[in-house]
């Protein structure tokens, strides 16, 4: 079995791929706690900390909290790009191979 197992089903994993794009864009865009927010969650033991803080470090926190959120769609959406490239690239490879 394997990843070996697979190669037979292309159509399979792209479709697998997409479902699971689509299902995480879905997820950004309904939840209630979406990026599309000024608000961010802290974790429940940070969020206990930060009112006993001095003033500069709370805001510290919660910014750098959203400027990783942010960096982590970033990465989101880059790798979807590679994963495309990649679908792309394989693909054109197979309608290449198919046609020699």
């Amino acid at each position: 079995m394997g990843i070996h197992h697979t190669r037979n089903h292309p159509a399979l994993i792209a479709f697998l791929c997409w479902f699971r794009m689509s299902s995480h864009l879905f997820h950004f865009i309904h939840s209630e706690s979406s990026l599309f927010q000024d608000t961010v969650q802290p974790p429940s033991l940070v969020a206990l900390a930060l009112p006993h803080l001095p003033p500069p470090f709370p805001s510290i926190i919660v910014n750098s909290l959203k400027y990783l959120q942010m960096g982590s769609l970033f990465l989101d959406d880059l790798s979807g790009v590679v994963v495309g490239i990649g679908f792309i690239i394989y693909f054109s490879g197979w309608l290449a191979g198919s046609n020699a």
